[in-house]
């Protein structure tokens, strides 16, 4: 197997063998297998996951995602085929599974640390970061059976990618916890996939997918029916989706124009530009004050609502001389996702220990009543090499909004009427 391929599946089925009742089932054990009704899981699927690779799977309930995660993690044996798997696996299928109801979070981090292969003293090396990743205060030393589900979801994470895997196989626990620990695991995903390790992530939300993986497949009944670039795979999972669930056959995805090439992909500094997140980083020392709400009369706020004009107010200081400075703004949803932003010109020169202050005063869409994230980015260089010198913990912003419409999307109509027919129909 190549180096850099780190799993590689090859013409993986699964079949499982319905009875008509335990006394079938067991004559069939006692035979050696088989017998009664075979039920194809997974057929003929075949891909490869490489070293740095954030690869999404998507499908339907019943299409065969978690057995196919059960068999590369090793806790399934596949009916055909083979799974080739280098480095050590961490896995995320069931939330809690492998924690004890009757051990503190300290003493399941230990016990889960020992099965992944740590020795006693590389465990007292990492013990701290997941108790700090997973900030459950007090409970990390109280019995997990007081924990609540996003408790769970905290240790669970926080053990599995705090004990150096090569590899995480994650399935829908991105979808437990609170705003602020989602945005934790999401950039924790990225930083793992840009350091070389790989990520195999099931989940059925769009966003989460789009936002952790540049690949996904789909499997459509237990078979790989697309394996690609997220955004195409998922155009066409949704259009089978739509051809199944109405009946119109003729609808359809084209990913490309006929006779036009295809899309180059974006350069770096092109995705530079639309999220300033992913400048290249130059830390120094200082901090970020301050992250404040204020409505139009001036008053600071802790809750903002859909239609109101605000205004984000940004305290800094940078314990180096910034040249060239710039404040960036970014509003992002609970996948991380960049909603909207926006950056400062760049000010006067900076001096050493210098306090300044940054104002964004803006109208606020009409967005879905919840919490969003405010991330913070203080830049040095001009509009020629833009670099991150601080960068601000994200700061949660409570949004109310007064539906105007019926449904999320909240859209003001500008003609709703109804017309009446002058004359009668069959006059």
């Amino acid at each position: 197997m190549s180096s850099d391929v780190v799993i590689r599946a090859r013409g993986l089925g699964k079949v499982y063998h319905r009875h008509a009742g335990e006394g079938a089932r067991l004559r069939a054990m006692l035979s050696g297998g088989g017998g009664g009704e075979a039920v194809r899981v997974l057929h003929d699927v075949s891909f490869d996951l490489q070293r740095g690779e954030a690869l999404g799977v998507v499908g339907r309930n019943g299409a065969g995602k978690s057995t196919l995660l059960k068999i590369i993690s090793k806790t399934l044996t596949p009916s055909a085929g083979t799974v080739e798997v280098t480095g050590r696996v961490a896995t995320l299928l069931e939330l809690g599974a492998g924690l004890h109801q009757d051990y503190t979070g300290r003493e399941n981090a230990r016990f889960s640390a020992t099965i992944m292969g740590l020795s006693p003293r590389e465990f007292a090396g990492v013990v701290d970061r997941i108790e700090a990743f997973a900030d459950l205060g007090g409970f990390f030393d109280r019995r997990i059976a007081e924990y609540s589900s996003g408790m769970y979801a905290r240790l669970a994470f926080s053990i599995n990618i705090h004990c150096r895997p090569d590899i995480l196989i994650v399935d829908e626990i991105l979808s437990v916890g609170d705003i602020a620990f989602q945005m934790k695991c999401l950039d924790f995903l990225r930083s793992f996939c840009v350091q070389g390790g790989s990520l195999l992530f099931v989940s059925h939300d769009d966003a989460a997918v789009r936002a952790l993986c540049d690949r996904a497949i789909w499997l459509d009944g237990g078979v790989l029916a697309a394996d690609g670039a997220s955004d195409r795979v998922l155009r066409r999972y949704h259009a089978a989706t739509w051809r199944r669930q109405s009946g119109a056959d003729s609808f359809a995805i084209q990913d490309e124009v006929p006779g036009q090439p295809a899309a180059p992909p974006p350069s770096v500094e092109a995705s530079a530009n639309r999220d300033p997140d992913s400048l290249p980083e130059a830390l120094v020392p200082g901090a970020v004050s301050a992250v404040e709400l204020f409505d139009a009369a001036g008053r600071q706020v802790a809750i903002v609502h859909g239609g109101q004009r605000i205004e984000v107010r940004v305290r800094f200081r940078a314990e180096a001389a910034l040249t060239a400075p710039a404040v960036c703004l970014l509003v992002r949803n609970r996948m991380a996702q960049l909603l909207f932003g926006a950056r400062s010109e760049t000010a006067a020169p900076l001096p050493a220990g210098a306090e300044a202050e940054a104002r964004f005063a803006f109208v606020l869409p009409y967005m879905p009543s919840q919490e969003y994230a405010l991330a913070v980015l203080v830049l040095e260089g001009g509009a020629e090499a833009p670099r991150i010198v601080l960068r601000a913990a994200p700061v949660l912003m409570p949004v109310s909004t007064v539906h105007i419409s019926q449904g999320l999307a909240n859209v003001r109509m500008h003609a709703v009427r109804i017309e009446c027919d002058p004359e009668p129909m069959g006059a």
